[in-house]
């Protein structure tokens, strides 16, 4: 994880679908990036949102987007449940314009 900002990393690891591959990368990200974006698959998308949410269940429709505030200075320390999702788009609502 070096500290290039605008770098684009793959991990081909997420197309396994576990959340906890995803968990581990984002705890692992370098501290020098304050924002990082994921990109992945249900279900393990939804499983994550529901983590740090505490909304449960958290569906996913294909091409939606989530954005969650983490109120912490380490990825390492981020923890389920305390965080808020600050954004959250589907599709529907984009062509709806709500």
């Amino acid at each position: 994880f070096g500290n290039q900002k605008g770098k684009i990393l793959f991990y081909a690891d997420f197309y396994d679908n576990n959340p906890n591959i995803i968990l581990n990368v984002v705890r692992n990200m370098n501290d020098v990036f304050d924002k990082i974006m994921v990109v992945g698959h249900n279900a393990s998308v939804s499983q994550i949102l529901c983590y740090f949410s505490s909304i449960m269940p958290f569906a996913m429709p294909t091409s939606s987007l989530a954005a969650i505030n983490f109120e912490c200075s380490k990825w390492s320390s981020i923890n389920e449940a305390e965080n808020n999702v600050a954004v959250f788009l589907t599709p529907e609502k984009l062509i709806n314009k709500e």
